[in-house]
């Protein structure tokens, strides 16, 4: 039996720019779902005479999604859609009763800065514990992971066990020490946490975490959209979550450690690393509950890529070192990462940051998390041609000398502003993963995944002369070398897809300032309450309110508007 090539995902921090990535998605699965469809009507007209086929004929297996923040959000949304009938949005602005599927009505449809500004945490009662107010994300978490209609059988290239993987900021801390001849026991708080579920249809329980059955929804579902609140809870900005876990998750955690004397093989292959377990320093059994209060995964690791490499690694035939094949010709397994927040380019040096407080502070922040999002040798491995193993996914629009997003703008909250915006972020994620597709993710015809078909000259031609492609990298090199496609788009997915960019007026704009200093004032009044004891002056507190309201406002909405302004967002 062919060996398929292993895909996973890899989806980053998003804040609002979640309607991107969940445009990838949306079109990633339509490209897969026709040519299988087409690939099954082939099967049963040929069989396995590749020769007569007129589409190439490999298979992939998608075995692993590793999410942070709002790309854990969409990783744990999608294992609940590729469960169920997926409706796909060819329209950028679908009419209110057509269907649509469970990323589009999360991200575009359902979240909007309205429902973050009002209050409905502050009615319950209770103390303040975020500046926007997280019962929306709750809602919309807990409804779309249920469930409703599961498949009969499992999408034939989604793997049985699928892993989803989510990380977290854990602020509880696990304990672990380090005990050596130098010191009797060093000991730390270790934060970067994560959890882990399997989508499973027939396969056997691996060890896992959490186990998903499609069809039977139940408390494990229940669980995922509990790590998916968690691991998007923006700290400060949205509300931390509780988890319920075990000493057993953290007792039987593997951890890759690097080898100080690598083994290697007869053909030069070492392993450089290992899975090893190491308990953290308590004596707790697997089932003592261990309660945890999160926080957005990607304070901690906003770009979970070795997630997903690793968890590949461990696909037959593995690779125990611990690193897939890298070479575009042996490339049997790639993570794709999706990026809509990456750090933006410039032609010259970036300016010198002001240094007072305040904005010292608003750099050193942006400078954490861009810096979280892609490490240095990632962002090297990517970028090189010789390297098949690792890819992105990453905002590009046709409009030059501006941001492609609208939800890259006001700190990564610009999408929240308009339901407008979320469908053209939404739609350029579509239209940027059919160009990947088609023109950017693909293999050299002698790569090991297709030799395993032995096609003919005649069959490999003719099958290049639709599917297959240069890119820009082997264009410039001269090479000449063409390439099939990894994920091939059929001709009924191949007209571009097209964006308008729509602004917002000025009306809107300031129905949100209205809502945004309103919440303002609750949070503020709610918390000086608390510190004074519940004893302050509503009359001391109107009075000073007074002052600060309408500078408050204005100064929200001249940054809005300029910076939406100067990005043609806004009328």
């Amino acid at each position: 039996m062919a060996q398929p090539f292993y895909l996973g995902l890899n989806m980053s921090g998003t804040v609002s720019a979640g309607a991107y990535t969940a445009g990838v998605i949306d079109f990633l699965v339509e490209a897969i779902d026709a040519w299988y469809a087409e690939r099954a009507r082939q099967m049963e007209q040929f069989g396995t005479d590749y020769e007569h086929w007129t589409i190439p004929p490999h298979e992939i297996e998608l075995a692993v999604m590793a999410g942070a923040s709002g790309g854990g959000i969409t990783a744990a949304l999608t294992a609940a859609a590729l469960s169920q009938n997926f409706y796909h949005v060819h329209q950028q602005s679908p009419a209110p009763g057509a269907h649509t599927n469970t990323l589009f009505q999360s991200w575009v449809r359902d979240i909007d800065l309205t429902g973050l500004l009002g209050h409905a945490d502050l009615d319950a009662g209770g103390r303040v514990v975020s500046i926007l107010d997280s019962t929306p994300i709750r809602n919309i978490a807990s409804h779309a992971l249920q469930i409703a209609a599961p498949l009969n059988q499992r999408r034939p290239w989604v793997r049985d066990g699928l892993q989803v993987i989510l990380t977290l900021t854990n602020l509880r801390g696990v304990p672990y020490a380090i005990e050596s001849e130098t010191a009797a026991s060093e000991r730390t708080l270790y934060y970067a946490d994560r959890r882990s579920f399997d989508v499973l249809w027939n396969a056997k329980p691996p060890k896992s975490e959490s186990i998903l059955l499609p069809g039977q929804g139940g408390e494990d579902w229940s669980k995922l959209a509990e790590a998916a609140i968690a691991t998007s809870a923006f700290p400060v900005v949205l509300a931390p979550q509780k988890l319920a876990r075990t000493a057993g998750e953290y007792n039987e955690r593997h951890w890759r450690i690097l080898q100080a004397n690598p083994k290697c093989s007869e053909d030069g292959r070492c392993e450089c690393e290992r899975d090893e377990t190491m308990p953290p320093s308590w004596d707790l059994k697997d089932p003592f509950p261990f309660e945890t209060l999160n926080v957005d995964g990607g304070a901690t690791n906003n770009s979970p890529f070795d997630c997903a490499r690793f968890a590949l690694t461990d696909l037959p035939p593995a690779w125990p070192a611990g690193r897939n094949p890298r070479s575009p010709e042996d490339a049997d397994r790639a993570v794709i990462s999706v990026a809509p927040l990456s750090t933006e380019t410039m032609d010259e040096l970036p300016a010198m940051p002001d240094q007072a407080l305040f904005s010292l502070l608003m750099r050193f922040v942006g400078a954490l998390v861009n810096q979280s999002r892609i490490q240095g040798e990632n962002l090297k491995l990517t970028a090189e041609a010789s390297v098949a193993s690792r890819w992105i996914i990453a905002p590009n629009t046709t409009i030059p000398n501006t941001e492609p997003l609208a939800g890259s703008l006001l700190q990564a909250f610009g999408g929240f502003v308009s339901q407008a915006f979320r469908e053209h972020d939404y739609q350029l994620g579509r239209r940027n993963c059919q160009w990947f597709l088609r023109s950017h993710f693909g293999l050299p015809w002698n790569n090991t995944i297709m030799k395993q078909y032995s096609l003919s000259p005649a069959a490999q031609n003719r099958l290049d002369g639709q599917f297959g492609f240069q890119t820009a990298k082997v264009k410039s090199s001269g090479s000449g070398e063409r390439l099939f496609p990894v994920i091939p788009v059929l001709p009924t997915l191949t007209p571009e897809i097209t964006v308008v960019r729509k602004a917002v007026d000025q009306d809107r704009l300031k129905s949100l300032g209205d809502l945004a200093v309103d919440r303002v004032k609750r949070v503020a009044r709610e918390m000086l309450s608390q510190s004074h004891g519940g004893t302050l002056s509503d009359v001391a507190f109107e009075a000073g309110w007074l002052f600060v309201k309408g500078k408050l406002r204005n100064r929200l909405l001249t940054y809005a508007g300029f910076e939406l302004a100067r990005q043609g967002f806004m009328q």
